[in-house]
């Protein structure tokens, strides 16, 4: 049998003490699997918005850099997505290390599962295509494709997505789906969840029930351990970057305002577009 890895992803401007309520629903609808769930803070940028208008610049929890061009859009880099699924990768490392000194009488194995939220899901698709770890299972919710993917025409084994994204998105468009679909349908079997009431930021809540029946079903697949008693949430942190702790706090305030409740108000108004990475 196998013990459940769980990383989670959180969205653009998230921290992770915002998700653990998530974390621990989840967790109620699963309760007697052994799985731990392994939480990634990302790095905090400078978010500068002074090239293009009067908006505050901001520093903000990203997991690349977000830079405006003269043009008002933003182009993320595709070496920084690159050198994150490196960075990830060692936390990786680390942790199946300690697995392995910590269930080395077992001989128990690990399983690796991604859920990424916005931002974080373009991440997790990333890490699922490139990781040199066998990542076979992610829950894409509301998420998008940062950058197209060559093809590999030697895809040994196939992955499994399940991809949640709103009707009424008003910051990720809904169209995403269809292209995760066709973009990575060579090497992924892909199960799309429509809400058509859903918008951006209740998907969570209204496709977490569904998550955890997909959940059930991979675990069953994977031969993930089941306990004889429930278990509360088995959790870890990770931090990317030094400056985390310090910069995590910073203008939080600010950044939920701005990000949560006007984010799309700004991006329509001030004409910001997002463009994928070359």
């Amino acid at each position: 049998m196998k013990k459940g890895i769980i990383f989670f992803l959180h969205g653009l401007s998230g921290n992770v003490e915002k998700y653990e309520k998530y974390i621990k629903e989840l967790k109620e609808f699963l309760p007697l699997f052994e799985i731990e769930f392994i939480l990634v803070q990302s790095e905090t940028i400078y978010f500068d918005f002074h090239k293009i208008s009067p908006l505050p610049s901001i520093y903000i929890n990203s997991w690349y850099n977000l830079e405006v061009d003269e043009n008002k859009i933003i182009r993320p880099k595709k070496s920084d997505f690159l050198l994150l699924v490196e960075r990830l990768d060692k936390i990786i490392d680390e942790i199946k290390e300690k697995e392995k000194e910590k269930e080395k009488e077992k001989e128990k194995e690990i399983e690796l599962f991604f859920i990424g939220f916005s931002q974080g899901a373009s991440v997790v698709l990333i890490m699922i295509m490139l990781s040199r770890h066998k990542i076979n299972t992610g829950i894409i919710l509301a998420g998008f494709l940062p950058f197209f993917l060559p093809e590999k025409k030697n895809e040994n084994e196939r992955k499994t997505l399940f991809v949640a994204h709103g009707e009424n998105d008003e910051i990720i468009d809904f169209s995403e789906t269809e292209i995760i679909k066709k973009e990575l349908n060579y090497a992924c079997d892909i199960v799309i969840k429509n809400y058509p009431k859903a918008k951006h930021f209740n998907l969570l809540s209204l496709s977490l029930t569904d998550t955890a029946i997909f959940l059930t079903k991979i675990f069953f697949e994977k031969k993930i351990e089941i306990t004889e008693k429930a278990k509360g949430v088995n959790k870890r942190i990770f931090y990317l970057g030094e400056e985390k702790k310090r910069l995590q706090k910073v203008n939080e305030k600010i950044n939920e305002f701005i990000f949560k409740n006007f984010y799309s108000f700004f991006l329509r108004k001030v004409n910001i577009k997002f463009e994928r990475a070359e």
